[in-house]
């Protein structure tokens, strides 16, 4: 899984395993080709 690590000091490290795309906003151009 990849992370990214986001700060370190003396006594912890925090790392974010969040999708790159979280909290983006995500438009999706979609075509119907039919209906069964």
């Amino acid at each position: 899984m990849p992370v990214v690590v986001v700060s370190v000091d003396e006594e912890q490290i925090v790392l974010d395993a969040n999708h790159p795309l979280a909290g983006k906003d995500l438009i999706f151009d979609i075509e119907l080709v039919s209906i069964d």
